[in-house]
């Protein structure tokens, strides 16, 4: 019996075969990441720049407060961006480099100083008083409806000082209105001192020891 031979024949060939279009948007992913990949360099690779430092101007005032008109205070200021000129109340009082000292004149009231430099400038204020005396003086003063004394020290009035206080407000002692007759005495409001001896209500209480010659 012949044998019957199957041809098969595999055609391995790809060029018949349909190709996938990518087309533009294939095209985008990569320019994404080749744009990612540059910024990356950029970020990873940059020469980090120093932080920028800005420049001030200091201003101190010497002496101890509070500060009394008449006088003088020491004034110190140091740049740390060169050259600068110090004003007082707007007008200028000096001018440096990098330091300087001045004197400034104190009158009372209000103050404030400026430094003003290239591109930094510095503040201060301060305030003067006024001396109230000279010392060695005393002025009379009112607490409520006392009198009392203040006394001058260091330039300024001190608290106002009222009397000793030698009985209670509103307190009686009996007294002699004339020798023959007697009434009451009553401590002021203040506590400082006696009224005047007033006559009790009957006029004719506490007279005896007196007689015709001496008493009307």
């Amino acid at each position: 019996m012949a044998r019957k031979t199957l041809d098969v024949h595999f055609d391995h060939s790809i060029e018949d075969q349909p190709h996938p279009r990518h087309g533009p948007a294939l095209l985008f992913a990569i320019l994404a990441i080749l744009a990612a990949g540059a910024a990356l360099a950029i970020f990873t690779f940059a020469k980090p720049q120093p932080p920028s430092s800005e420049g001030r101007i200091e201003i101190f005032l010497g002496g101890s407060r509070p500060y009394m008109d008449g006088g003088t205070v020491m004034v110190q200021a140091f740049s740390s961006c060169g050259s600068f000129t110090l004003l007082l109340d707007g007008s200028q009082l000096a001018s440096g480099e990098n330091s300087l000292r001045a004197e400034v004149p104190l009158t009372k009231g209000e103050h404030l100083l400026q430094a003003q430099g290239t591109g930094c400038s510095g503040e201060a204020s301060f305030s003067v008083a006024a001396f109230e005396c000279q010392g060695g003086e005393n002025r009379s003063c009112i607490v409520g409806s006392c009198q009392g004394m203040q006394h001058c020290f260091d330039g300024f009035y001190g608290d106002c000082g009222l009397p000793p206080r030698i009985c209670d407000p509103g307190e009686r002692i009996g007294c002699s209105i004339d020798g023959c007759h007697f009434g009451y005495a009553t401590c002021n409001e203040c506590g400082s001192g006696f009224g005047a001896c007033l006559p009790r209500e009957s006029s004719s209480a506490n007279t005896s020891g007196c007689t015709a010659s001496t008493c009307g």
